[in-house]
């Protein structure tokens, strides 16, 4: 899997700065991982569309700066191998690049306590339900989604919250005729998402001839104005914190 070792420059583009092994060179793909390690230096991300099949920091302790224009893909279009990403407490974030999982099958997101600055997506592709593995406490200090190309159902686990400073929106396209709701009627112990900053709670996309609905227990506790818009229709939990 290419390593970052920023061997000629900063630049993420470049790909003689990837050490390489027998699974994979260069500049990472969609179906190569990109791995930062405690021997990583800064790392720029130069390329306007970037995109890897899974990205894991552990252990980084340098920084890296998100001038992708477009949001960092991780995960893959072709291939039901599970798709990580994986923070680094130490690590620095710079830059307003965004970054988006668009995993055929599982996801795992771990942020080991590091927050999010920027957009942040959670989705989904192919014509498979998808399963994401929350195993840490997420704070996306920016606008949160989640979407699927295909209407499919994404169905989230791990007893974790999720902390939204911006907008959150759900966003779904395509056609479902298989009676599963896009987002699964959580239990108690699933995560939870908390709307804690001034933003807009939206959906968007039809289902089965009706309006997206989606099951995640969700919590309003902000000082400021949450903007309910588009129809919004919601399926479990919902708190007001004041």
């Amino acid at each position: 899997m290419p390593t970052w070792r920023g061997t000629v420059n900063s630049l993420w583009s470049n790909a003689s700065n990837w050490l390489t092994d027998a699974s994979g060179s260069g500049v990472p793909t969609a179906t190569t991982n990109a791995t930062f390690d405690a021997s990583s230096p800064n790392c720029t991300v130069d390329t306007a569309a970037p995109v890897c099949a899974s990205i894991d920091f552990t252990g980084y302790t340098a920084t890296i700066t998100m001038n992708n224009t477009t949001n960092l893909l991780v995960g893959s279009t072709t291939t039901t191998a599970t798709c990580n990403v994986i923070l680094s407490s130490g690590m620095t974030i710079a830059g307003t690049g965004g970054l988006a999982t668009r995993q055929i099958a599982t996801t795992n997101i771990n942020t080991n306590g590091k927050t999010w600055p920027n957009v942040f997506w959670v989705g989904s592709t192919g014509a498979v339900t998808s399963t994401v593995n929350i195993q840490s406490n997420i704070t996306v200090s920016s606008h949160f989604y989640i979407g699927s190309s295909n209407s499919r159902s994404i169905f989230f686990s791990g007893a974790f919250n999720i902390s939204v400073g911006g907008n959150f929106g759900v966003f779904f396209t395509g056609s479902n005729t298989s009676g599963a709701y896009p987002l699964n009627n959580a239990p108690a112990s699933a995560p939870k998402i908390i709307l804690a900053g001034t933003g807009t709670w939206s959906t968007s996309g039809l289902f089965n001839n009706r309006g997206l609905t989606f099951g995640l227990n969700l919590e309003i506790n902000t000082t400021g104005t949450i903007t309910i818009a588009d129809n919004c229709a919601f399926a479990f939990r919902l708190a007001f914190i004041s």
